[in-house]
Formats: C-alpha cells, sequence, structure tokens
C-alpha cells in the first residue's frame, strides 16, 4: 500500500513543474515580442540648407549644412545614391540645433540636366540614416 503522504508530494511536485514551465513560456513570449522603437521620418527630424556642388557640368562633390530640429541625433551618416556608401557625419552626434557641414564626394558623378537653365533649381535626394531617423531629404540645388 501506498502512502497518503507519498501521493501529495508528487501530484505538488507535478503541479509546480508544469506551473513554472508555463511561467518560462510567457516569459519568453513576451521578451520576443519587444517592440523596438520606431523612426522619425529624415525629413522631419533634419533640415538640410546652403546646399551647393562643384564642378558645374556634373555633381562630383556636393556640400551642404545639416541640423537636428527634434532633438540629439547619434550615427548620423548621409549619403546619395551615387555612392557606395554613406559617410559618417562629423563625429556622428548632432546636437538639437546645432548645424554641420557636410561634404560627400560622389562617384561616379551625378550629371547635371541640360535641360535647366543657369539660374534654375532642381531637385536632388540625400539619404539620412541615424539612430532616430532614417529616410530621404529631398534638396534644390541651383544650376550654375
Amino acid at each position: 500500500m501506498r502512502r497518503k503522504g507519498k501521493r501529495s508530494y508528487n501530484t505538488t511536485r507535478n503541479v509546480l513543474i508544469v506551473a513554472l514551465i508555463i511561467v518560462f513560456i510567457i516569459v519568453l513570449a513576451a521578451s520576443s515580442q519587444r517592440v523596438s522603437p520606431q523612426k522619425y521620418e529624415a525629413s522631419e527630424y533634419f533640415e538640410i540648407s546652403d546646399a551647393a556642388y562643384f564642378p558645374k557640368t556634373e555633381i562630383s562633390t556636393l556640400g551642404f549644412y545639416i541640423k537636428a530640429v527634434k532633438g540629439d541625433a547619434s550615427n548620423v551618416h548621409c549619403g546619395t545614391l551615387n555612392m557606395p556608401w554613406p559617410e559618417l557625419v562629423g563625429n556622428g552626434t548632432i546636437k538639437q540645433g546645432q548645424k554641420v557641414f557636410v561634404e560627400l564626394q560622389l562617384s561616379p558623378p551625378f550629371p547635371v540636366p541640360d535641360y535647366i537653365s543657369p539660374g534654375e533649381t532642381f531637385p536632388f535626394e540625400i539619404t539620412v540614416e541615424s539612430t532616430e531617423a532614417s529616410g530621404e531629404i529631398s534638396i534644390l540645388l541651383q544650376k550654375r
């Protein structure tokens, strides 16, 4: 004959094991469901000004100022489609309201459209990536 105390010990132990497994599954599911913070659109977070290019017939060097307007920005990179990879801006950090000069070397150079007369403007896309924001910013360049 079995003793009553032994049976209740096994039942209690089995219930505890099942409870621990359930808690483990819940914790595992909750940790995998973490939502990463949503990034801002680059055009909302940054402002680009005073853009100019060199030489006259193509854009091989593009210079501009970038400013963080929504908050501090870290790990900031800028580029264009004509670059193999985006370049780190300064030391990578831009404080809110701070303007940093950026000079990009495009390879291959981007041809300036012939149908645009000197003095007229044309759009150009700059890609901006940071910890806080990412996307493209369209700027207007004036043909020289």
